[in-house]
């Protein structure tokens, strides 16, 4: 028994003879264990919720303490991939329609429902949430800031290797001629424009992505003037093809 994979049930239902029945029909499975926490009200079966995590929810759609559709809306609310499988004495496609829309797995009525049709219902709504959980896993789990890092730092080495100290340089002496020509951040951004237009008509450069290199040196020179929130703003101002 030790082996098995235990799950955790939030089984809400008020009337004890249903609680004893649903352990019947879930004991009949023989792969899983469940943990059955059984809660006979709304409000007791929404604080055990929220302190527990469950791998499965049970309820009843007519409580006398509550009402287990609005339970239904609260505990997606919490959590909206947890499988919740409804029961109700009450025995309408309405109720079934209200059920589902509300976000339950599946619905049974009471008067109909067997160990071997809840076992189906119940293995499917576990597979399809591990299923769901383990892609928001894996897609939280994707680039981390620490690789980031380590790229950003692959790429600023290899732009270093590729254009050489001499750019730094260059750069410094542009500064220096904007500086003295009286220029502020704001006039960059023409001159941006001025050397984009002028870029299209040399030959030599043509085969390069010209505007792209002038605008992240010109990036730079903002960053130099102004600050970053200036770039934030020249950045958005000349970003294009």
């Amino acid at each position: 028994m030790s082996d098995l994979t235990t799950r955790r049930v939030l089984h809400v239902e008020d009337d004890p003879m249903q609680q004893r029945l649903l352990t019947h029909h879930l004991q009949s499975m023989q792969e899983f264990r469940f943990e059955i926490t059984a809660m006979k009200s709304e409000e007791e079966a929404m604080a055990a919720f929220r302190t527990v995590r469950f791998d499965l929810v049970v309820l009843d759609y007519q409580l006398s303490q509550g009402n287990g559709l609005h339970l239904l809306w609260r505990v997606r609310q919490v959590d909206p991939v947890v499988p919740i499988i409804a029961i109700s004495g009450v025995a309408t496609s309405e109720v079934a329609a209200e059920l589902v829309r509300a976000g339950a797995d599946d619905y049974f009525d009471k008067r109909e429902l067997t160990s071997a049709k809840l076992a189906l219902s119940v293995r499917a709504a576990l597979l399809r949430t591990e299923t769901v959980r383990k892609r928001t896993m894996q897609h939280s789990a994707g680039v981390t800031p620490s690789q980031m890092t380590y790229q950003l730092v692959e790429v600023s080495q290899y732009f270093t290797e590729k254009v050489g100290p001499e750019l730094v340089q260059k750069l410094d002496d542009l500064e220096r001629a904007a500086r003295q020509a009286g220029m502020s951040a704001e006039d960059l951004e023409p001159l941006y424009v001025s050397a984009c237009s002028q870029m299209k008509i040399t030959s030599s450069l043509q085969s390069l992505p010209s505007r792209q290199v002038v605008r992240l040196l010109m990036l730079e020179l903002v960053v130099r003037f102004s600050g970053e929130s200036m770039a934030h703003d020249f950045d958005q101002a000349t970003h294009g093809p």
